[in-house]
């Protein structure tokens, strides 16, 4: 009898050292020498170094150790960790010390929390997702050689951390005018890459801004498992960017939308009367329920079943905008479906916007964060 109380006694202990995924809460036991790069459900952190107009405090107060902490309590695994060329790299192309003593210190906590990191070159001088006009990289040759070099600086000075620990992550959101410019581009900075980084995880992405149909164009590399390729999922747009400050055409829409079943009925639908909101809203409108994504997301299973390789939702979401119960059963809907068909996931966002947290670190709806435990 004492030998089985002195053992539940132990197993209480090794439990309160632990979060509900089984994750040691007091510094990292894990050898990332010998274990894969595999992950789950991630979080974007997105305005740490990226589209930073929107953080209004310091790096600091955005985002720290104690938040690498809270994510691997609430069941997150990895983070998705955008950088922006302007916000890492100087105008001459060297690198800001800040940025990277930042970056350093944020793989060493989400190390020490058990938690892997994709580093994601998210915007670039020359590449915009938002900004098509403005795109340099596909015409300038020079700009593609700049992008080679700057990734070849980022796997010089990263290199070091075990494969098992970090990925990299090569262009978010890829908007060339057509797949074969981008392919181009692509196997060439994917052999500069290997002959640093053999073995090192790769995400790479379609055309058309990361789209499930447009993963059919892209060339990838043959033989090399260390890949997943990675998509964006937000359909619909009309739900989950509902008055999107930056979009003109759903700014100041003010329409009823109802999920699961049809996202706008033909009633409110005839109350519109600026065209362009009626323009959007017939375009994006539809009866949208779980089987409907099921059958989107089956595209991207099948090149999984062709290549063998996963393919990696590095963003989903809903806007705060959007009503909160129809963003609630929109995000459990997806992320059944994602970790049903296992296919790894973040969510867009952290903070702000998109958030899954208030600005002090608070869940905005505790459901949500429920999604991510474990099961």
């Amino acid at each position: 009898m004492r030998k089985l109380l002195i053992s539940a006694m132990a197993f209480a202990v090794v439990l309160c050292g632990m979060n509900s995924c089984g994750k040691k809460e007091n510094g990292s036991g894990q050898d990332w020498e010998k274990v894969p790069f595999e992950i789950q459900q991630g979080v974007n952190i997105g305005g740490w170094l990226s589209q930073t107009s929107s953080r209004k405090v310091s790096y600091e107060d955005f985002f720290n150790q104690a938040d690498v902490r809270n994510l691997a309590h609430w069941g997150l695994d990895h983070i998705r960790l955008p950088i922006d060329e302007a916000e890492v790299f100087t105008e001459s192309g060297e690198f800001r010390p800040h940025a990277i003593r930042l970056l350093h210190e944020v793989i060493g906590w989400c190390s020490d929390a058990e938690m892997r990191v994709v580093l994601d070159f998210h915007i670039l001088r020359s590449h915009y997702f938002n900004d098509a006009k403005g795109m340099t990289l596909w015409k300038d040759a020079r700009e593609q050689d700049k992008f080679i070099r700057m990734w070849k600086m980022l796997a010089k000075e990263f290199g070091h951390y075990p494969n098992g620990l970090l990925a990299y992550e090569l262009l978010n959101e890829v908007s060339a005018p057509d797949a074969e410019v981008w392919n181009d581009l692509l196997m060439r900075l994917y052999g500069a890459i290997r002959k640093m980084e053999p073995e090192r995880m790769l995400v790479i992405s379609p055309i058309d801004h990361s789209s499930i149909d447009a993963l059919e164009k892209l060339r990838i590399p043959q033989n090399d498992p260390n890949i997943m390729l990675s998509i964006h999922f937000y359909t619909p747009h009309l739900l989950t960017h509902y008055q999107a400050p930056w979009w003109k055409a759903l700014r100041n829409l003010e329409i009823q939308l109802h999920y699961p079943g049809q996202l706008v009925t033909q009633v409110d639908i005839d109350t519109i009367q600026d065209e362009e909101n009626l323009r959007v809203v017939n375009y994006y409108n539809g009866y949208y329920d779980k089987e409907v994504f099921k059958k989107r997301l089956q595209k991207a299973l099948d090149i999984t079943g062709k290549t063998g390789l996963k393919v990696y939702v590095v963003e989903f979401g809903c806007i705060n905008n959007t009503d909160k119960e129809l963003k609630y059963r929109w995000l459990k809907d997806v992320t059944d479906l994602f970790k049903e068909n296992n296919m790894p996931y973040a969510i867009w966002g952290y903070k702000f916007g998109f958030g899954i947290l208030d600005m002090n670190g608070k869940p905005i709806d505790e459901r949500i964060m429920k999604l991510f435990s474990c099961r």
